[in-house]
This record gives structure tokens, sequence and C-alpha cells, in this order.
């Protein structure tokens, strides 16, 4: 028994070009969903690590400004 028998079973040779061509949209579009997932979830990570970084130096900016005003008294 050959692999493509198990897989189509008793089709005919236009229902297993159906099937076939069925199966190749199915990974085309699982494939499309992953990408995207992926791609959102490396915005959401960019995201994360902006606001992470703009926070980090929002407070390194503020002491700074403080020990200048020390510095100037």
């Amino acid at each position: 028994m050959h692999e493509e028998d198990t897989l189509f079973g008793d089709l005919t040779a236009e229902a297993r070009s159906t099937r076939a061509i069925q199966l190749a949209n199915d990974l085309i579009c699982f494939m499309k969903t992953r990408i995207l997932m992926m791609f959102c979830e490396t915005l959401s990570c960019a995201f994360h690590f902006k606001i992470i970084f703009v926070s980090l130096n929002h407070r390194v900016r503020k002491k700074d400004t403080f020990n200048l005003g020390k510095m100037h008294l």
C-alpha cells in the first residue's frame, strides 16, 4: 500500500486532484495565519519594549535634571 493510497483512499483521479488542492489551500491558510500571529507577537513585544524604554529613559532624564539642578545651587 502506497502512502498516497492511505491519504486519498479509493478516490478517482479528479477527486484526488480536488482533495490535493483542498489540502494545499488549507496549508496556505494555516501558514498565513501563523505568519500573521508571529507578526502580531513581534509588534506586541516591540510595543512593550518601547513602553519600558521610554519609561526608563524618562526616569533617567528626570534624575539628570534633578542632579543638574543641585549642581547649579
